[in-house]
Formats: C-alpha cells, sequence, structure tokens
C-alpha cells in the first residue's frame, strides 16, 4: 500500500504535472517542426504548420511557465479565463470543420473539446468574482461530479486517440496523436485537482461556519 501511494503521489501534485505538462509540450512542438522539417516543406509551410497544430499549446506552454513565477499566481484568474477563451474557439473551429470534412475523429474531437470546454468553465471560473457576479452556480452542469468529468473525458479521450491510430496512415500522424493523448490527460488531471482544491476549501469553509453557529448558539 506504501509503495503504490507513492507510485500515485507525482500524479496527485499539480505542481508535478505542471513540469510534466511543460516538457510534453516542449516535445510536441519539437517533434511536430522535425517531422515538418523531414517532410522537407518550404520553411513558409513549416512555420505555418507549426502554428496551426501548437497555437494551443504554445499558449499553454506560456500558460504553465506563468504559473511558475510570481506574475502569473497574482493573476492566475485572468490566466484561466484566457485558457477557457482559447478552448471554447478552438470547440467552434473543430466544430466549423466538421461541416467541411465529416468524419468519426472529426466528431470525436468536437465532443472531446466540448466537453474540456465546459470542464474548465466549471472549474477555473468557481473561485472568481465572475462566478458570483453572473451566478454560474445555477448552472446545470455545475451538478456534474468532478469525478464524472475526468471519467468521462479520459473514456472519450481513449476512444478518440484508437479511432486516430486506426485510421493514421503514417508514423509521424502516430506520435503526434500519441503524445496529444498524453498531454490531454495530464491537463485534464491537473483542472481534476485543481476542482477537488476548491471542494476541500469550500468544504472548510462551511465547517468553519458551522462551528462558528454551533458555538454562537451555545453561547446564547
Amino acid at each position: 500500500m506504501e509503495e503504490q501511494k507513492q507510485e500515485l503521489e507525482w500524479f496527485d501534485s499539480p505542481n508535478i504535472l505542471s513540469n510534466f505538462l511543460i516538457g510534453i509540450i516542449l516535445i510536441i512542438v519539437i517533434v511536430s517542426q522535425a517531422f515538418a522539417i523531414r517532410n522537407s516543406l518550404p520553411v513558409n509551410s513549416t512555420l505555418g504548420s507549426i502554428m496551426n497544430h501548437n497555437s494551443i499549446y504554445l499558449f499553454m506552454l506560456f500558460y504553465f511557465i506563468a504559473l511558475k513565477t510570481r506574475n502569473g499566481k497574482l493573476y492566475f484568474d485572468y490566466l484561466n479565463l484566457a485558457v477557457i477563451i482559447l478552448y471554447i474557439i478552438s470547440f467552434i473551429a473543430a466544430f466549423l470543420t466538421i461541416f467541411q470534412s465529416f468524419g468519426i475523429v472529426p466528431l470525436i474531437n468536437v465532443i472531446l473539446l466540448a466537453l474540456v470546454s465546459v470542464y474548465l468553465f466549471h472549474s477555473f471560473l468557481k473561485n472568481t468574482k465572475w462566478w458570483r457576479e453572473f451566478k454560474l452556480a445555477k448552472s446545470p452542469f455545475n451538478d456534474i461530479n468532478n469525478d464524472w468529468y475526468f471519467l468521462a473525458i479520459l473514456v472519450i479521450m481513449v476512444v478518440h486517440l484508437l479511432v486516430t491510430l486506426i485510421e493514421t496512415t503514417s508514423f509521424d500522424g502516430v506520435i503526434l496523436a500519441l503524445f496529444d493523448a498524453i498531454y490531454m490527460l495530464l491537463f485534464v488531471r491537473f483542472i481534476y485537482l485543481y476542482n477537488e482544491y476548491l471542494i476541500s476549501k469550500e468544504l472548510k469553509k462551511n465547517n468553519k461556519d458551522e462551528n462558528r453557529k454551533l458555538v454562537t448558539d451555545k453561547d446564547e
């Protein structure tokens, strides 16, 4: 039990997960560039390909590096808002892509991005002034369990990976699909841990309020 607990500790540490995410994003960007150069693409096409495929990754790289800094922690909520907007835009772009080239992989990708966007929205905004001002606690998606979000995204991600691997005919595509899946797994786990932190924080607050109320009632 102790060995198993120690093996799982890294998966329950946001700091370690963010380090892994920085590493995997760097690998994805470097591998993507290497594949583009190996396929003898022109310089302009290579840069365009990198920016198109890795636009989310490049921002997320900035995001996780920023979280390591004092200013990044200070503007944590604004960085989270930017991440939410980025994924919503990615979802809209993926949704529009279905009309251009309909297929099982793009369809599953849209479902995955939609669920991740909702999960981000109801996790990263929960501890902000926007959550209270716009009364987002009344959202029906807020009633969905944190474990359910994580497991649902995990299942869809695995299905997306398997279908992608089946349809991919190039070795480059297989490698990138595997790295994409690893990134998504770590990122969703990061969101899950942040949500668990907010839940525990809310429980502690409620317990303190309850204890304070009991003391007040006893004095009266």
